[in-house]
């Protein structure tokens, strides 16, 4: 028993860190060291398997056949794997999940020490995309032996689907087979602090007597900071992630036109809710995200410079909105606890008037410190 750092692989590992204290030193273990491995606080199970599984992909461009009777008597490239594969389901027959370096899922199958690859092509035949589901097939002649009707014929190539029929097949020996190894998983929390800049530009639209005028804000880097609680949902092995933040922004900014000079100087609290996809994990996670944000003013020092008599004047209340809306999208980059991310906003601005438009654009750069991973 030890720690072993979970990396929410999304690609099967062939290798893990482990350390038998908290403040041992890390020592590595390869496929060649281990048989397999637990996690306990995720009840997932890894085992170490060696198998071949035929070069076809199934994402970005299907292979190309003049015909299936081509595709039936292909020469087969065999491409020989190792490694720790996620354990789906126990009893009679086990069910394992593999991800190769393209994201692609394989799932096994074994029976009295017979390990079958379940396998599912999708082809190219004359511009038509053929989708050959020979695992159905192979599950059917696998489990004839069942004691009730499995779903195998409407059955799609995903993880829970099979491991259900797996299972529904394994309680039909649970008396005389090893014992049912339960896969359920949560969902866990991620929270922390996060500090960073952006860098905001706005543009100022109003209408005279004659034509709309438009002036242009210049741009200033500011401070963004904030805290985070973050939910990673346990379906695809932590891919997905609800991302709730509050954070402090500002606009500072002046505008100079020919009746006056501006000087904008907001402070928001914002509430933003996102949404992200991880499309890598390993030691460097890669990922995307998206959202909305809705803020709050706090602090409102803007004021009018000098207008054209010369005379300082004093701000209209009146003319900026409590509130700023505005849509999120970006992409991050993960190192243990540190994620460091870079972010694209466009906002509604703070004009109150439904005649005059404030837009803002803002990038940041932001740096968090997650103390839930």
């Amino acid at each position: 028993a030890g720690y072993i750092d979970y990396k929410e692989w999304i690609k099967s590992p062939t290798e893990i860190s482990f350390r038998k204290e908290l403040s041992s030193s890390t020592i590595s273990y390869s496929v060649n060291d281990l048989r397999g491995f637990m996690i306990d606080s995720k009840q997932e199970t890894h085992e170490m398997l060696n198998f071949k599984l035929e070069k076809l992909t199934r994402t970005g461009r299907k292979p190309i056949f003049e015909s299936l009777g081509k595709y039936v008597n292909r020469n087969k490239e065999m491409i020989e794997k190792q490694a720790f594969v996620r354990v789906l389901a126990r009893g009679k027959v086990n069910l394992y999940q593999f991800v190769d370096k393209d994201l692609e899922s394989h799932f096994l199958v074994k029976q009295n020490d017979k390990l079958e690859p379940l396998i599912y092509h999708i082809i190219e035949v004359k511009n038509e995309l053929i989708y050959l589901k020979k695992y159905q097939a192979q599950l059917t002649n696998l489990l004839t032996d069942a004691c009730k009707k499995l779903s195998v014929e409407s059955s799609a190539y995903l993880p829970n689907e099979l491991k259900k029929i797996i299972d529904n097949y394994n309680e039909c020996f649970e008396k005389t087979s090893l014992p049912q190894l339960k896969q359920k998983t949560k969902g866990k929390w991620e929270y922390g602090v996060e500090l960073g800049a952006g860098y905001t530009t706005f543009t100022y639209t109003f209408p005279t007597t004659y034509a709309n005028f438009t002036v242009k804000g210049d741009a200033n880097f500011v401070p963004v900071g904030g805290l985070f609680f973050n939910y990673v949902f346990a379906r695809a092995r932590g891919k997905f992630a609800l991302l709730n933040e509050i954070n402090t922004y500002s606009l500072k900014s002046n505008t100079s036109s020919e009746k006056e000079n501006n000087q904008y100087n907001i402070q928001y609290i914002a509430l933003q809710n996102l949404f992200r996809y991880k499309i890598y994990s390993r030691k460097t996670d890669i990922y995307f995200i998206a959202g909305l944000s809705n803020a709050l003013t706090i602090s409102n020092k803007s004021s009018p410079l000098k207008n054209v008599t010369g005379f300082q004047l004093k701000i209209n209340k009146g003319f900026f909105r409590p509130d700023e809306q505005a849509l999120i999208g970006g992409f991050g980059f993960g190192f243990n606890k540190l994620m460091l991310e870079s972010r694209y906003i466009i906002g509604n601005g703070f004009a109150a008037s439904l005649a005059s438009k404030t837009a803002t654009r803002r990038i940041e750069f932001i740096a968090k410190f997650n103390f839930g991973r």
